[in-house]
């Protein structure tokens, strides 16, 4: 039997200065006490950058992961998912992990909530 490479997908770089800035950026919005000026939202901060998370990912994966597999067919279909998870999706959930440790540590364990990844994997077609 012949055996398939799977190419990868070449994740995005971020420089340290890039990482810096939205750590701190999503940090002072999830330990905000009140985000009512923002929002007029009774949501905790935290709550809201989850949903935001779900939503991006679902978006992604409808639209770019969902069509590019789709748009194969038999073996190069299955190709394509495993590529897409391969790379992509653990590219993405590496990201969002480490720019989000206190929504894990805090929000889902409190909330019963998937983890970032768990979500991901959920959400992966």
């Amino acid at each position: 039997m012949e055996s398939t490479h799977v190419p990868n997908i070449e994740p995005p770089q971020i420089t340290l200065d890039k990482y810096n800035e939205a750590y701190k950026n999503v940090y002072t919005l999830c330990t905000q006490r009140s985000l009512g000026q923002v929002t007029n939202s009774s949501k905790r901060p935290e709550a809201l950058v989850y949903e935001m998370v779900e939503e991006a990912l679902t978006k992604y994966y409808e639209k770019t992961v969902l069509g590019a597999v789709l748009a194969k067919s038999g073996v190069l279909r299955l190709i394509e998912l495993a590529r897409r998870q391969k790379s992509a999706h653990e590219s993405i959930g590496k990201w969002l992990t480490k720019f989000l440790p206190f929504i894990e540590r805090t929000f889902c364990s409190n909330h019963s909530k998937p983890t970032i990844k768990e979500m991901g994997m959920y959400l992966m077609p």
